[in-house]
């Protein structure tokens, strides 16, 4: 019988955690820079067309890396949850 440390996929654990740490990072820091930019600017913007457009231009330019951090650190949630889930044990092949 395998322990259950053996049924479990280490390199699957390393890769999602580095996805984790990485799309985290990414989500931070462009969140960060996508709020520091709204509170600088947004109250300096009076009229309604430059406030859309440095809407535009924040969803562009920040959302866009925030989705990808976000949909980096969901998969590698995903791969470190498989990663932990014990293999389910395949049935003895019977010789012929």
């Amino acid at each position: 019988m395998n322990s259950p440390q053996e049924d479990r996929a280490p390199t699957g654990s390393l890769a999602g955690t580095l996805l984790m740490v990485f799309g985290g990072l990414i989500a931070t820091l462009s969140g960060l820079c996508t709020g520091g930019v709204a509170v600088i600017f947004l109250p300096q913007e009076s009229t309604p067309g430059t406030m859309s457009s440095l809407f535009t231009m924040m969803m562009i330019f920040g959302g866009l890396p925030f989705l990808v951090g976000a949909i980096l650190f969901i998969a590698g949630r995903n791969m470190v949850r498989s990663a932990r889930e014990p293999k389910a044990a395949s049935p003895p092949s019977e010789p012929v």
